[in-house]
């Protein structure tokens, strides 16, 4: 039997905002993570193939 095995990395940005708060209490709950750039995640993703 062969496994082949990949990885692959990837990045999600995306932020967290309170539509009905203002700025400044966005800032207070949710940090560096209210910057209109977003926020980024990093995860690792493997995938393995059998064969025989």
């Amino acid at each position: 039997m062969v496994q082949a095995t990949r990885r692959f990395e990837f990045s999600a940005a995306h932020r967290y905002w309170y539509t009905d708060g203002s700025a400044e209490e966005n800032q207070c709950v949710f940090g560096a993570s209210t910057s209109p750039y977003g926020h980024e995640e990093f995860a690792p993703l493997s995938k393995a193939v059998c064969a025989t």
